[in-house]
């Protein structure tokens, strides 16, 4: 499926995959792993969500957008800033600024 422009809520900054260059694995946790990335030659953070049950894809999908809407909509110098969202082979990926 490809998708061109999302206004859905959680998705009100899609980002095209093609557009992302990904790099090395960062870090990872319960829901996903990080890899450093550029877009738009700014340095990004690439989350990528665990799919561990592709039989699952509703519940998945709806821990994606719950996570976009929380990070999408905080504002402050302490919280690393959402810049967007993409989908790429039945993968999930949040797009948020790089700290080092």
């Amino acid at each position: 499926m490809m998708l061109h422009s999302l206004n859905l809520s959680g998705f009100n900054f899609y980002i095209k995959f093609e557009e992302i260059k990904m790099f090395n694995k960062v870090g990872e946790g319960g829901f996903g792993e990080v890899f450093f990335g550029v877009w738009n030659g700014k340095n990004i953070a690439v989350k990528k969500f665990n799919v561990k049950d592709r039989n699952n894809f509703k519940h998945t999908l709806n821990k994606y957008i719950k996570e976009i809407n929380i990070i999408s909509n905080l504002r402050h110098p302490n919280i690393v800033l959402y810049m967007g969202a993409t989908l790429h082979k039945n993968n999930y990926y949040l797009i948020s600024e790089y700290i080092h």
